[in-house]
């Protein structure tokens, strides 16, 4: 931990409240190179307020469910479909139906009955058990601390939208990528986003120069463990934006087919 790092300049605090249009005339949103304001400003969000229920409602509406890790969504029509369209199920399909071109028997008609209702008895299965996966999910999920219309809460961090205010401290994950609005003292452990295995002190000072498009010192990442100090910030990106995300879709990638 650095003990020696410079605290929030008071410049970036100038302005600590904004309720704003939500309009921005940047062609590119780029929340390391702007003041804290700025972004507040951006989102139309008080700092002090937060977000209410019908912004909420309707910018989770736009982005989705903010998920840090992806995961399988098992359902009837999805599972057919897939089992459809294995090549195992195609051959064994064709071999069928040329053979009773050839050799006409009710036993090849028993066989294609006997596949299509394994297959329709994997799908009810399968449908099943994404149910099952998806309350276990809601039960274990992450929570979250924000402020909305003013007050605390508790959420389950899927629930996160774009402008929303989060509270960090020790020990807690961070839920999305958000831009830092007041730091003391923080550290973050951002091995999963950075690979660095020692903790980073982090602040809210906005980046002047230079490329912003990596791991910033005012930016914290979903996925990422705060070890130390306190923090506000405001939600920036959610769901399959994480930069989290981005990097599991590329190293996906370059994994041997």
């Amino acid at each position: 931990m650095n003990n020696n790092a410079p605290l929030d300049s008071e410049d970036n605090f100038r302005i600590r409240t904004i309720i704003g249009g939500g309009n921005n005339n940047e062609n590119v949103f780029d929340p390391p190179r702007m003041r804290p304001y700025e972004v507040l400003e951006h989102f139309a969000t008080d700092m002090n307020v937060g977000l209410n229920e019908k912004t909420v409602k309707k910018r989770r509406h736009e982005s989705g469910p903010n998920e840090l890790y992806p995961y399988l969504k098992l359902g009837f029509k999805d599972s057919v479909r897939t089992q459809l369209m294995g090549i195992m199920s195609l051959l064994f399909a064709a071999m069928c139906i040329v053979v009773y071109f050839f050799t006409p028997h009710p036993m090849y008609i028993v066989f294609a009955a006997t596949v299509v209702s394994m297959t329709i008895a994997n799908g009810i299965v399968e449908h099943n058990a994404g149910k099952k996966l998806e309350d276990v999910k809601k039960q274990s999920s992450l929570r979250t601390t924000v402020l909305r219309d003013g007050k605390k809460r508790v959420i389950d961090s899927r629930s996160l939208v774009h402008g929303d205010i989060v509270l960090l401290e020790r020990g807690s994950i961070v839920p999305a990528d958000c831009r830092l609005l007041e730091s003391n003292k923080l550290t973050v452990l951002e091995t999963p986003i950075s690979g660095e295995e020692n903790e980073v002190f982090k602040n809210s000072l906005f980046i002047r120069k230079g490329k912003s498009d990596g791991v910033c010192k005012n930016m914290v990442y979903g996925g990422t463990l705060v070890t130390g100090g306190t923090g506000i910030a405001i939600v920036c990106e959610v769901g399959e934006k994480l930069l989290i995300r981005k990097k599991q879709k590329h190293n996906s990638e370059e994994l041997p087919s």
